[in-house]
């Protein structure tokens, strides 16, 4: 007779299912829309604002604002659920923008991709459009440059296109707080974005999150204590400005834990290896998603403890030269610029630090600080063939 041996397999393969948490692990993807959402300000100012074109059909574009986590693309993804139940006059487009151009967008949004002109997409695009339209562009900032030629265009079709007689409002979505300030004038008078910012979510606000997830999505609510739930939300508000994807990622993982050890009940040994692999996972996608130029920007601080911004500049430079790099060094300017990238996306610190100088002048000076692991920066390194000789 064969001896029954277990694999390593068998430790990740649930079979005794009296040890499950997980009953919907949709609940718990990025892509979830819940049913209700936590309503506070943000919401209620998004909802005015878009009001104005959903009742009159005054076009009145909105750029939504904030840290990864922040609830924006929740938010709009819920007012699209709604739209479609409610308003079916209103077609609602969505479409992530990042690295994509205005071609790339209008070939997604015509599902034409044949076509590789631009002004052919927009006759393409106005013949099609049957309704008014709400166009959603997620990651705007992260998007190719050349999108500004789209953005133009759907802030004014009437005139772009002859007898276009569709109303076309714009949501924009970005993680950068200062994106549109490097639009050119032409686009920025044409659009006349009406910035919303969306604050990180409180501790209360992820607590009442993560319990409608658990309700969602586990077989038992008892599964975890509000103590658990309560140190989820105060260790993402801490380590990470609130994000709630963090939180929720983090109580998935937990009850993943749980039950490849036999249990039913979460505990903090669970919370704790879950919330590093959550933290691990959002940076390195975070970092999957920038450019060559801001990745080394990162790479240059990671043998200081802190720096200051004039600092952090001269170490970018000095590495392109003492690596031979077939790359030039952006300017100061926009090292500045992208530092203030990283620091939206949550992947570095920055405090202001009082010293005075030797007359005894106070002066204002800006630490930063890098906030993600090097081994996952090294990792992304090495994925796009950029092995640095500083590595130890």
């Amino acid at each position: 007779m064969a001896e029954n041996k277990k694999t390593q397999l068998t430790k990740f393969i649930l079979t005794d299912e009296s040890k499950r948490i997980i009953s919907n692990p949709n609940v718990f993807k990025q892509t979830y829309t819940p049913d209700l959402i936590v309503e506070r300000r943000e919401t209620t100012d998004f909802y005015r604002e878009i009001s104005v074109f959903i009742n009159y059909r005054k076009p009145s574009h909105l750029i939504i604002k904030g840290f990864p986590g922040s609830g924006k693309t929740v938010t709009v993804n819920f007012l699209a659920d709604e739209l479609k139940k409610e308003k079916h006059d209103i077609e609602v487009f969505t479409e992530n923008c990042s690295a994509k151009s205005s071609i790339d967008v209008l070939q997604n949004l015509t599902k034409d991709f044949s076509t590789v002109n631009f002004h052919d997409l927009q006759k393409i695009f106005a013949e099609k459009l049957e309704k008014d339209a709400i166009i959603v562009l997620d990651e705007i900032d992260r998007s190719n440059p050349r999108i500004e030629d789209l953005l133009y265009f759907f802030s004014r079709p009437k005139e772009i296109i002859p007898n276009f007689d569709k109303n076309i409002n714009l949501i924009l979505i970005s993680n950068n707080l200062r994106w549109e300030e490097g639009l050119q004038d032409k686009t920025r008078s044409s659009l006349q974005l009406k910035p919303l910012i969306f604050a990180p979510y409180s501790i209360p606000q992820i607590i009442s999150i993560l319990k409608s997830r658990v309700k969602k999505g586990f077989i038992n609510e008892r599964a975890i204590t509000e103590e658990l739930i309560k140190k989820i939300a105060e260790d993402t508000e801490r380590i990470k400005r609130g994000d709630c994807r963090v939180a929720i990622e983090t109580l998935f993982y937990s009850a993943q834990n749980a039950e490849m050890e036999g249990r039913d009940e979460i505990i903090e040994k669970d919370i704790n290896k879950a919330l590093k692999t959550s933290i691990e996972q959002a940076d390195r996608e975070k970092l999957t998603k920038l450019k060559d130029t801001q990745l080394l920007i990162l790479y240059s601080m990671l043998y200081e403890d802190e720096l200051t911004l004039t600092e952090a500049y001269k170490n970018y430079v000095d590495i392109i030269k003492e690596e031979n790099l077939p790359v030039k060094p952006v300017s100061k300017i926009m090292v500045f610029w992208i530092l203030d990238i990283l620091e939206n996306i949550g992947l570095i610190d920055k405090r202001l630090d009082m010293k005075k100088d030797g007359k005894g002048i106070p002066r204002r000076n800006i630490k930063i600080k890098l906030k993600v692991d090097r081994d996952i920066i090294f990792n992304e390194l090495s994925l796009r063939d950029l092995r640095l000789s500083r590595r130890e």
